[in-house]
Order: C-alpha cells, then sequence, then structure tokens
C-alpha cells in the first residue's frame, strides 16, 4: 500500500439521514415529485449545498449563531443536524436572496456575492475570493494553505466549454486499505467542497483532492482536474474560491 499524507477537515458537517451520517449535504434530498421550487433545487442546488455549507462551517469556526440558522446548529459544539431542519435552511437561504435558475442551477459570481453579502453581515473582515491565476501549483497551494486554517474551498467543475461531449471528471472513493474506487464518471458543471489533500510518498501519484459532494466523501485526482480545465473546459469557468 502507498504512504500517504491526508490533510483533511474530517469530522466536516454532519447531517442525520437515517441511520447514518452524511459527509456535507446533498442537494438529492429534494424530492423532484414536490413542488416546483423542490424539483429546481433537486436538479441545479450543488450551488445552494456549497453556499449554505460553507456558511454553517464559517459560522461553526467563529462561535457565531445568526438569525434562521438551523435550531440544533453548535450543540455540542460540532456541525451535526437533522435533514429536515438541514433542508429547511436551504430552502429559507434560496428564497431570500439565492436563487436558483431552472435547468441552469446557480453561478459562480451569485456564490461569491451572495457568501460575501453574509460575511458582511456578521461582521467579517474575510471575503471569499475567485483564483483568477488558476494553474495547478497555484491553485494546490492556495487549497492546501486554506484547509490548513481550517476552511473549506469552494471548488468549480464547470461545464464542457471547448469540447461539448467528451469526458468530465471522476469522483472516486477510498477504502480503508487507501485503494481508490471509481464512484462517478464524467461529472461536470458542478459545485463541490474541497475539504482535504492527499498526497502520497511517491511523487509519481497526482495529489488527491478530498472533496465534499451529494453528502458523501469523495476524492478526485489533481491530475485529471487540470486536464479537464485545459483540454474540455476553461480557466473562466473552472476555478476556486478561498477565503482570504
Amino acid at each position: 500500500m502507498a504512504e500517504k499524507t491526508i490533510l483533511s477537515l474530517d469530522p466536516y458537517i454532519r447531517i442525520h439521514n437515517g441511520k447514518s451520517f452524511s459527509f456535507g449535504g446533498n442537494q438529492m434530498w429534494f424530492a423532484k415529485d414536490r413542488s416546483f421550487y423542490d424539483r429546481t433545487r433537486h436538479m441545479g442546488g450543488c450551488g445552494l449545498v456549497a453556499v449554505c455549507d460553507f456558511m454553517l462551517w464559517y459560522c461553526l469556526k467563529n462561535r457565531l449563531v445568526p438569525k434562521n440558522f438551523p435550531p440544533s446548529f453548535l450543540n455540542g459544539g460540532d456541525c451535526m443536524l437533522e435533514k429536515e431542519e438541514y433542508l429547511t435552511f436551504l430552502r429559507h437561504v434560496s428564497t431570500h436572496g439565492y436563487p436558483i435558475l431552472p435547468k441552469l442551477g446557480s453561478f459562480s459570481f451569485e456564490m461569491a456575492g451572495f457568501v460575501n453579502h453574509f460575511l458582511a453581515s456578521v461582521g467579517a473582515k474575510e471575503r471569499i475570493r475567485f483564483l483568477w491565476q488558476n494553474n495547478p501549483k497555484k491553485r494546490l497551494k492556495l487549497a492546501e494553505d486554506s484547509v490548513r486554517r481550517g476552511y473549506p474551498c469552494m471548488l468549480i467543475i464547470g461545464p464542457h466549454f471547448l469540447s461539448p461531449g467528451h469526458r468530465g471528471v471522476n469522483f472516486y472513493r477510498m477504502s480503508p486499505d487507501g485503494k481508490l474506487h471509481l464512484a462517478h464518471r464524467d461529472v461536470h458543471g458542478h459545485f463541490v467542497m474541497l475539504t482535504g489533500i492527499c498526497r502520497y510518498d511517491d511523487l509519481k501519484k497526482p495529489v488527491l483532492f478530498e472533496i465534499s459532494s451529494w453528502g458523501e466523501k469523495y476524492y478526485i485526482s489533481s491530475e485529471e482536474y487540470t486536464q479537464y480545465i485545459r483540454k474540455r473546459s476553461s480557466p473562466i469557468v473552472c476555478g476556486m474560491f478561498t477565503l482570504s
């Protein structure tokens, strides 16, 4: 088994869902057969989840409990919520300033504007900023620095831009023995939360990004992500927001 070092925010946001706990939120919990608004959140709510999970985590780190946050937030000093109160919080956010467009979802500038307005409202001096110098070295450094400071990054896996119809980014699960197993193939047009960095002692192996998506912990190859940006998408629509 290859030796590795994992820098992670785990335990991350946990939502009680039946007999298990998630790793962050999941827009798929909104039912497709309910209201028009819940169907829209189900289909295009990944940006909403990213925004809400970031706000929850920021307030957890800084011991803040703003108005309209879930009632059990910060109970026990962590971020562990019941599924229905989590969804109620997301519905509140999506009807109070964070729109989701049918079939389109949301856009990165919405995320930045909404989160930065929220940070100002709680008296924070920090703001989230887009990585314009979007190259592999800078991306990895900022991601690692952010996780070391205790904050996730909002990672954007943009749409096919230069090569429509080509492959996206693969998501992997890591088994207890450290092996990677393909979980989702060709993901694109999706917002996730980067919650960790995995480095192997064998420098020939790519650095892995630990991510929260669809309520699960996955890993993506930093090299696969870079190749997707270069060959199939664009740095304009792929990248990340970090707190600074």
